[in-house]
């Protein structure tokens, strides 16, 4: 099993996302303080064929500048942008075993660019 870090706001990226494809399982610290980031998570999971596992911050930040509340509730997500696992947004640890890497298109021997071809096909 390959692993690769993805840190935080540089999941909103897909060209960088992109560099990972010989990774199995991306693993993703993150500060987010609102919901649209775990789309994105599941998106790049979807689009790139990896499980995504993102551990994201609870609590909150206060400075003389700013206050950052973080909303926690970090999740799991499959290659085919499955939630697997989601925790609250409160401190918690949970397990989760990743046993089947079949399902990522680099171990089951898909070439999307072939299966793209044959829905163009198909369509036509």
């Amino acid at each position: 099993m390959k692993l690769g870090v993805s840190v935080c706001f540089d999941i909103w990226f897909p060209e960088l996302m992109r560099g990972y494809q010989e990774v199995d399982v991306i693993l993703h610290p993150a500060n987010f303080g609102g919901q649209q980031s775990f789309s994105i998570a599941q998106a790049r999971a979807l689009e790139n064929g990896q499980h995504i596992l993102t551990c994201n911050r609870v609590g909150k930040d206060i400075t003389s500048e700013f206050t950052a509340n973080y909303c926690g509730g970090s999740r799991v997500y499959n290659p085919r942008g499955e939630e697997l696992l989601r925790l609250c947004e409160t401190q918690s640890i949970n397990t989760i075993a990743i046993e089947d890497l079949t399902l990522a298109p680099q171990y089951n021997g898909i070439d999307l660019q072939d299966e793209i071809n044959e829905i163009r096909n198909i369509l036509a």
